[in-house]
């Protein structure tokens, strides 16, 4: 497991990396042009196989930290059961009322990116907190709908109706300010730190949000969203379930992670696999890819969101813990 200091030197790493991915896409853009939506859509389904399902697949190993102490040998099918289930009622809520569906999806959206992203520490003031979850999940929702609104708004007429979506869009622009101050506050108060504690994870974290904030304001939503996803989210995700107090290899805890998100993945990709090769002589146009896309992500994002938020509460975050002795059992990777 990576010891704490390990951890937020790995953090600041991962921070200057994206920052450097970010600036790049920035850079290309501007020189090569953005892209068609198609090209951007392909681009996001080709870099999930790679890091946007292995973070989603760690939910298995996560879960049985709180679950297996409690049920016993039975809670990998109550796991498995209860996930397909709340994807199922996910997607049956989104059948009967697809707009508030949509819009309480963007609030969990805004909470997990937010939460799950920030590089606050307990001893980060509460305001600055509350501030950096703001920032970092509202200005993702919210800076493509200000600078890029026909794009946002055609999307999300894929997943409901236009009249809905031009509410949601309105919202969002309506709201942005809140969020534009928040990442100010956060910007702020990380460069003091820098200044005073001379601790390079402070400024690396003023780069990323800055870098976050412009990707979301100048490239096309969904080739911003995938740089996002695939590049911070996904990555940060398994960097927080390999840190811990202990001491421990950086890269041993890393391998750990890796191994055991494969198993997983490899199921997922073969049912997705499967699923398209069933499907290889139906023709999809844009709107429906768009609607099969984001609506699966949603409907996986509340069991994910839900397993994460319980594990921190049962504080079974990292993975790599052992299963309490008088289970007779642990994790087959520590």
């Amino acid at each position: 497991m990576i010891a704490r200091m390990t951890y937020r030197i790995w953090l600041a790493r991962h921070a200057s990396a994206f920052s450097c991915i970010g600036m790049a896409a920035l850079v290309g853009s501007a020189l090569f042009g953005p892209g068609s939506t198609e090209l951007h859509l392909t681009l996001l389904v080709v870099l999930l196989p790679f890091v946007g399902i292995p973070h989603g697949a760690l939910d298995y190993a996560l879960a049985r930290q709180f679950l297996q102490p409690r049920i016993g040998k039975g809670w990998a099918l109550y796991f498995v059961a209860t996930y397909m289930l709340t994807m199922a009622v996910v997607l049956l809520i989104w059948w009967i009322h697809p707009t508030a569906s949509f819009v309480a999806f963007l609030a969990l959206t805004l909470y997990h990116f937010g939460s799950g992203d920030s590089l606050a520490t307990p001893s980060t003031p509460l305001l600055v907190r509350i501030a950096e979850v703001l920032a970092r999940g509202g200005l993702v929702l919210t800076l493509p709908a200000v600078f890029n609104r026909q794009e946002i708004l055609q999307l999300f007429s894929y997943l409901i109706l236009e009249p809905g979506a031009r509410s949601v869009v309105s919202m969002l622009v309506g709201i942005m300010p809140v969020f534009a101050a928040c990442l100010l506050v956060c910007i702020t108060w990380s460069g003091f730190q820098f200044i005073r504690c001379k601790e390079p994870l402070f400024l690396l974290q003023a780069v990323e949000l800055a870098v976050l904030a412009a990707l979301f304001s100048i490239l096309p939503a969904l080739l911003a969203f995938g740089v996002y996803f695939s590049f911070l989210h996904s990555i940060r995700h398994m960097l927080r379930l390999s840190g811990n107090t202990e001491t421990g290899s950086a890269l041993s805890a890393i391998a750990v992670i890796i191994r055991l998100a494969l198993p997983v993945t490899a199921v997922t990709l073969a049912l997705g696999g499967s699923v398209y090769l069933l499907l290889s002589g139906v023709s999809f146009d844009m709107p429906e890819l768009v609607r099969v896309i984001f609506i699966g992500i949603a409907s996986m994002t509340y069991p994910h969101a839900l397993v994460v938020s319980l594990a921190e509460h049962a504080g079974s975050i990292p993975i790599q813990r052992k299963v309490p002795v008088k289970m007779k059992m642990e994790l087959p990777l520590r």
